[in-house]
Formats: structure tokens, C-alpha cells, sequence
């Protein structure tokens, strides 16, 4: 097993066919299928359930995925660590942390943009995706300067926030799973009667949904817990569950069998990003907040 076999595994279950995830990679379809049985031969389980219109993982295909992606994960931190070591002692870094939503949310272009204002300084942002709970860890232990992180089950009392994006909590789910109208608003008594796909207990994403089933003395069903978004979505898309999902990372261009539909209340979450109060601030790192303050999504 090698990183390479790593990657092609991801990018076929993001892509979600052997010939898109190989477009995607610009290797021939045939290697990209050569690495991925040479990748189940030394498991020695099958990864995917094979269809012309679009793989699916196998059970065993699951587990390994929330393996492979923390390798990956943990990798790319490895590798951005050894390659400061390199970096000219006259340039100065920002470490942001931030959730897997960089693409969903346009922050990718956001910072783009403002890397693009500082191009005369001597500071360089320095990127690492992670999960909540990691990135958080992070900042408190000074490894991060900042990190773009949902707030909602925060004591902002220790933290200086600039909003990244508010949005609604919706229901998502297919016909395969229940009948429901799209335009009419779904109560928690109602989810709670079908298999609920869930964000990992390390989200606040989970934590929010567990206590919105508690206010409602209400028991959820969870069947499935994942780290990452694009997961729940193929779950969901498939028929295995039902989800609640922030609308932001909502793709039924990607998820073509996705409905979704509004709770009776309305709950919204929100994404920030955020430093420590405590934490001594650069010039840079002050004004890449009041950046963000300048393209808040609310």
C-alpha cells in the first residue's frame, strides 16, 4: 500500500466513477483500476461494488475510508511540518486550520484573493484541513494561529470571530427511504422514525443535532457516523438513511436522488473564523479577519 493508492481510493469515492476520478487525476482508467485491485488484492477485501454508472463502497470499503482519510489527513500535516523546515527564514507564515468545506463555501478563492493582497509582504498562509476537535486542539496549543471552525456549542467569551457563513439545518433524504414533500417542513418525531446518518461525535455539527432531538424528548436512530460531509451524502443519496445537513453543503448535482426539506424549526449553524483572545496578533493575521468581516456570507 502506498500514498499514491491512497489517493487514487479517495478520488474514486469523490469522483464517484473509475472514469471521472481518473480524468480528475490525468492517469488512463486502466491504472487507475490496476492501483485500486492491486489495493483490494493486498487488503484482501473488495472496496467498491462495481456499477457503469457510479461505484459504491462495500462495507469494507467504509471502514477503510475513515483510515484513509485520516492518513491522508495526517500525511499532508506531516509533510506541510517537514516543509518548513525548508521555507526561507525571512518569510513568515499564518497557520489557518479549517473544516473540509473550503471548496463548498468559495473560501478557497477568498483566500486566493487575499493572498494576493499581501504578495508585497513577507507572510504566507499556511493551510491544514481537520476535523473540528483537531483544529481546536491546535489553536489552543499554539500550533495555529487561527481556524475556520463552526461555532454554534463555542464560549466565544475566549475568542475573536470574524462570520464565514450562516446557514439553515435541512433535512435530507430520498424517495427510497419515505414520501415526503419537499416544500412542507418535517418535525424531528417524524426523522426520528427512519435510520439517521450523522456527522462524527467530534463535530459540533452532532453535537447540535443530539440536543435538538433532546429538547424534543425525542430518541434519534443513528445508523451511520462519518467525518466528512461528502460521505453522509452518498449515504443518503444511496438509501441508507436519512441526514441533517448544513444547506451550504447540500449537492444534488452531485447526489441526483437528494430531497430536502425544511425543519419545523429553524436552526442555523454557523462557520467562523476565529483566534484565541489570549493569543499575541501579527499586522497579517488581523487583517486577514477583517478580510473575511468584508465578505461575511451571512
Amino acid at each position: 500500500m502506498n500514498m499514491n493508492q491512497i489517493n487514487y481510493f479517495l478520488a474514486v469515492v469523490k469522483y464517484k466513477t473509475f472514469t471521472n476520478a481518473a480524468e480528475e487525476l490525468y492517469i488512463s482508467q486502466s491504472s487507475l483500476s490496476k492501483q485500486i485491485k492491486s489495493l483490494e488484492q493486498e487488503l484482501g477485501y473488495k472496496l467498491f461494488h462495481r456499477d457503469n454508472k457510479e461505484n459504491y463502497l462495500t462495507p469494507e470499503g467504509h471502514l477503510f475510508l475513515e483510515y484513509a482519510e485520516n492518513f491522508s489527513e495526517n500525511y499532508a500535516r506531516l509533510m506541510a511540518n517537514l516543509h518548513s523546515f525548508n521555507r526561507p527564514k525571512s518569510k513568515k507564515s499564518i497557520s489557518l486550520g479549517i473544516l473540509p468545506v473550503i471548496h463548498e463555501y468559495n473560501i478557497h478563492n477568498d483566500l486566493a484573493i487575499f493572498q494576493g493582497l499581501i504578495a508585497s509582504s513577507d507572510t504566507y498562509i499556511n493551510l491544514l484541513e481537520g476535523s473540528q476537535k483537531n483544529l481546536l486542539e491546535l489553536l489552543h496549543s499554539k500550533k495555529l494561529d487561527s481556524v475556520i471552525v463552526r461555532t454554534d456549542c463555542l464560549d466565544m467569551s475566549n475568542y475573536v470571530s470574524s462570520s464565514i457563513q450562516e446557514e439553515e439545518l435541512l433535512f435530507i433524504y430520498t424517495d427510497k427511504i419515505m414520501k415526503h414533500n419537499e416544500s412542507e417542513p418535517i418535525t424531528l418525531a417524524e426523522i426520528s422514525r427512519h435510520p439517521l446518518i450523522v456527522f462524527d461525535e467530534t463535530s459540533s455539527l452532532y453535537q447540535v443535532i443530539r440536543m435538538l432531538f433532546t429538547e424534543e424528548h425525542s430518541k434519534p436512530n443513528f445508523v451511520y457516523i462519518y467525518q466528512r460531509h461528502e460521505q453522509i451524502l452518498s449515504m443518503v443519496n444511496a438509501g441508507f438513511g436519512v441526514s441533517i445537513m448544513p444547506a451550504g453543503l447540500i449537492s444534488k448535482e452531485k447526489y441526483p436522488f437528494l430531497k430536502s426539506a425544511r425543519l419545523t424549526e429553524t436552526i442555523l449553524t454557523h462557520t467562523s473564523l476565529i483566534r484565541l483572545k489570549s493569543t499575541p496578533v501579527t499586522e497579517t493575521l488581523e487583517l486577514l479577519f477583517k478580510f473575511f468581516d468584508s465578505t461575511s456570507k451571512e
